[in-house]
């Protein structure tokens, strides 16, 4: 549930803001339903089954549908990292660490948490990220874009 909060995401959502302020909020309360009710499934069918994504797939339409299921996935993931790695690159150079440089010491991070990491200490980053990124609601509130215009034109 902590999705949509990488690089891609984030300035989809920047630009969207920037164009259209806070009109699309209204769409919201319609989307996190479907989200809630989507990882549920996916939960009670993987806790009752027993068995992973592919395999049901594989059962019930066939090997075809299950290999191109996971081949879209196995994409869709790459492209993911695809951009929060553009996203590294980015923040870091605003610091001025140069991509060269920041690129591989993200993938050397990476690496090292997934490897040599606990499900446990992970489960408790994320809940720390969660509970971080809930600062993003009052800095929502805080930022008046109409005022910071002002004082650039003027």
């Amino acid at each position: 549930m902590v999705g949509d909060n990488d690089a891609g995401g984030v300035q989809t959502y920047a630009q969207a803001g920037q164009n259209f302020g806070y009109s699309l909020l209204w769409t919201l309360p319609l989307i996190i339903p479907i989200l809630v009710v989507n990882q549920e499934m996916v939960v009670r069918l993987g806790a009752v089954t027993g068995v992973g994504y592919a395999r049901l797939i594989a059962e019930r339409f066939g090997n075809f549908w299950a290999r191109f299921s996971v081949g879209c996935l196995f994409l869709l993931n790459l492209l993911t990292i695809s951009t929060e790695f553009i996203g590294i690159s980015l923040s870091l150079g605003y610091l001025g660490v140069s991509k060269y440089l920041s690129i591989p010491l993200a993938t050397l991070g990476l690496i090292a948490m997934t490897a040599t990491g606990s499900y446990r200490r992970w489960e408790r980053f994320m809940l720390v990220f969660v509970v971080v990124n809930f600062l993003i609601i009052p800095l929502a509130i805080l930022a008046t874009p109409q005022s910071a215009t002002r004082c650039l034109v003027s």
